[in-house]
């Protein structure tokens, strides 16, 4: 036997042990790949719209404080936060996109709670709303 034949020899040895293994390795991932498809078809659809808005301070503040953000405006900015979060504005908007619908009529505020999500990045001057809604046509939204 030569040593071109002995490595050869072990090669396939090596081969022959590791099949059945690799054969178990590829079923798992296939079934991981269809199990994982099925469901992701299976759930409804969700879309996100999400706007972020950079609030900066009054143009007339003194330059040489414009680095220092200070606790004050950032306290100020929850204004901004809560007038996106109200009542009032979301109710302009459920009638405005027809997103209450006849059929199935709910309260102002648990569609508020199930649809929209509105903060202020900590320590930032951006404001985030965002709006899941489960149709892109806003009337069919449920």
């Amino acid at each position: 036997m030569t040593p071109g034949t002995a490595i050869r020899e072990k090669r396939l040895r090596v081969c022959r042990l590791l099949a059945p293994a690799l054969a178990l390795i590829a079923v798992a991932c296939v079934t991981a790949v269809v199990l994982s498809l099925s469901v992701s078809l299976l759930l409804p659809k969700r879309y996100t719209a999400t706007a972020s808005i950079v609030i900066e301070p009054p143009a007339g503040n003194d330059v040489r404080t414009a680095t220092a953000v200070s606790p004050v405006y950032l306290e100020s900015l929850r204004t901004y936060e809560r007038f996106a979060d109200s009542d009032t504005l979301f109710a302009g908007a459920v009638e405005h996109f027809h997103l209450a619908s006849g059929e199935n009529p709910r309260s102002i505020e648990s569609l508020k709670q199930q649809v929209l999500k509105v903060s202020k990045l900590r320590d930032t001057k951006i404001s985030k709303s965002a709006l899941r809604c489960r149709s892109l046509d806003w009337r069919n939204n449920s």
